[in-house]
């Protein structure tokens, strides 16, 4: 599917859109072999369990001014929990460094948990200036930093899918001076409470169980299917309950008779889970799957070399009713059917306002089919958001963003409601829900 573009992206680009992908879901039907022994059981029905993650770590610290690592010059510090408005309103963990080792030290958090779920770290930083970006590590000069870092908590899409609320984090840091790699610095790994929350995690961990040994428990969890690249996936999920960082990796994995390498690496700190869509090379034109044979490796965590086998796991085939694909013709009903009577489409002005109307198909690869509306006017000059379809036109709550002069600062403004009606022959007219109207005509190269 195509991800929702992002408010920032729509107001400076132009209403332009990134790609991803997804399908559909399919629960297990069995459970099937063990090494060359074959046993078919009815798979009982998912359920959702609520445990509390066990960990190595130290008690939990204060969210606010604890010091996370101290040592060779570098000084890294806790600011607490906040959400950052210049980006996205989520929530961020906000980090403070002191660089006194005379060089550019590389900063990046590692085995990243959120409430007990493994996801990936993304780092925020907003600069002086109010230029922001997104990065897979933190470049701290040689001297005061006058830049804002975050650990950003809300990037990853598992945890729009599985963790409502954050409240509690894990991590590491991998620390480079200068470009001295061989020497890179593991600090321990830290856990962080937020204290406004007292949220507790619920795991899903049902499905058809490959391994259980040793703590160690890997499961698969149904089918998917990426229709943009990638095909059938597997959904996979993993708990770590002893006492060492894990990292599982498939040594065998077969689809409907046909083997296909598998890209999958579940790298999992103790007490912790994993959840993946398991992705097959060269597997993009195949159906649905109705069986998968997979087999795994188990071993200790090294982040620079292969870590010391653990242990290897035996064969395991699990059996699943092929998940139903809907063909072209079924998609463009749905679409036309969602689309309903609205036909006025593409960018409108008045000479100083700008508005843009899309209907966004799942024919087009799209993740739902929906009017988006946004555009440029008044004191909240960016805007943008869904909008549904009523017998008057398109209404809608959009989120709106203000920009500096330069373009280069922006903070996030009050949402705001917006109305569309057709206007004359081809025109649109914007309501606001302060009252303010704007008559808009198409935009004619």
């Amino acid at each position: 599917m195509k991800k929702r573009i992002t408010l920032l992206m729509a107001l400076c680009i132009a209403l332009c859109a990134a790609a991803s992908c997804s399908g559909g879901t399919s629960e297990a039907q069995t459970t099937t072999t063990v090494a060359e022994t074959t046993t078919t059981a009815a798979t009982e029905a998912q359920t959702t369990t609520t445990t509390t993650a066990e960990t190595t770590t130290a008690a939990p610290a204060e969210a606010e001014g604890t010091v996370l690592y101290e040592g060779s010059g570098v000084k890294i510090t806790s600011t607490g929990f906040t959400t950052v408005e210049e980006y996205d309103g989520s929530k961020v963990l906000g980090l403070a460094f002191e660089n006194t080792t005379g060089k550019e030290i590389t900063v990046q958090a590692k085995l990243l948990s959120i409430n007990g779920i493994m996801v990936n770290p993304y780092h925020l930083t907003i600069a002086q200036d109010g230029y922001v970006t997104m990065d897979g590590d933190f470049n701290i000069p040689p001297a005061n930093d006058t830049d804002r870092r975050f650990l950003h908590l809300t990037s990853d899409a598992v945890v729009s899918e599985r963790i409502p609320e954050v409240s509690e984090v894990s991590f590491f840091f991998e620390i480079i001076i200068g470009e001295d790699w061989e020497n890179a610095i593991d600090t321990d790994r830290v856990t962080m409470n937020d204290p406004d929350s007292s949220y507790v995690q619920e795991y899903d961990d049902a499905g058809d169980v490959a391994y259980d040994k040793d703590g160690i428990k890997i499961v698969l969890q149904g089918t998917d299917y990426d229709e943009s690249f990638w095909g059938p996936t597997v959904k996979l999920c993993a708990y770590n309950g002893s006492d060492k960082t894990i990292s599982i990796r498939p040594t065998q994995s077969v689809i409907d008779g046909e083997e296909h390498d598998a890209y999958s690496t579940m790298e999992i700190a103790p007490g912790c889970y994993y959840f993946e869509n398991m992705l097959f090379d060269g597997a993009g034109e195949m159906p649905p799957i109705s069986t998968v044979t997979l087999s795994f490796e188990i071993r200790e965590y090294d982040p620079w070399e292969e870590g010391t086998l653990l242990d290897s796991s035996e064969s395991f085939m699990a059996e699943y009713e092929p998940i139903h694909i809907k063909t072209e013709e079924e998609k463009a009903a749905e679409a036309a059917e969602a689309k309903g009577w609205w036909t006025r489409e593409g960018d409108f002005s008045d000479g100083e306002n700008k508005l843009s109307i899309t209907f966004q198909s799942t024919v087009d690869n799209w993740d739902e089919n929906a009017w988006y509306a946004n555009g440029v006017f008044g004191t909240n000059p960016c805007w943008g958001g869904n909008v549904q379809l009523t017998d008057e036109g398109l209404v809608g709550t959009v989120e709106t963003t203000i920009v500096g002069e330069d373009w280069t600062s922006y903070e996030s403004g009050d949402p705001i409601e917006v109305k569309l009606t057709e206007d004359g022959e081809s025109g649109v007219l914007l309501t606001l829900g302060t009252g303010e109207e704007y008559h808009l005509v198409p935009v004619t190269e």
